[in-house]
């Protein structure tokens, strides 16, 4: 049984419908032990964008997880459609295909209460999940170019999680 899990993720945007990015995973009975690994996995993803949002219409998009690697722990087949309410809220449906996680129906709300923090409801097609993003340094991610987040998480499956995250765009824009 994992007891903690770590995930590493590299994305990229090539143009304003792909992107493609790379998952290491190390999963451990242990945290404090190196040798009780139960699982590691690298692994790509592909995301695209079939039709963006434009007025009533929703987003519709299609993704692929774990299609290369030397494992297929995380394989799933992924559409959604994603609609924006108001400045502040979007919602997303979705249906996948997948080995351990995003099989069947899945969904879920954000909500931005202000414009440095985003509260996340979603269900997973196994059960809820609630978090909360916040992005803390709005004046140092304007003068970088880009945004830093930090995002605490409660998996109803797997527990309390955390991720930093940082997002940069490449090139001039």
């Amino acid at each position: 049984e994992v007891s903690a899990q770590r995930n590493w993720t590299l994305g990229i945007g090539f143009f304003p419908r792909i992107s493609v990015a790379a998952r290491g995973t190390d999963a451990r009975r242990d945290p404090r032990d190196r040798f009780s690994i139960v699982e590691r996995d690298l692994s790509a993803n592909a995301s695209l964008v079939l039709m963006p949002e434009f007025g009533l219409r929703p987003a519709i998009g299609m993704t692929l997880l774990d299609v290369a690697g030397e494992a297929a722990n995380y394989t799933a087949r992924v559409m959604t459609v994603t609609k924006t309410l108001g400045a502040r809220t979007r919602i997303t449906a979705g249906l996948g295909s997948g080995a351990h996680l995003l099989d069947g129906v899945f969904g879920g709300v954000e909500w931005a209460p202000c414009e440095w923090a985003r509260v996340i409801a979603e269900y997973d097609g196994r059960g809820g999940n609630f978090a909360l993003r916040v992005a803390p340094f709005p004046t140092l991610s304007e003068r970088l170019g880009g945004q830093l987040s930090v995002t605490l998480a409660h998996r109803e499956l797997q527990g309390q999680s955390y991720a930093v995250s940082a997002r940069f765009p490449l090139g001039a824009g």
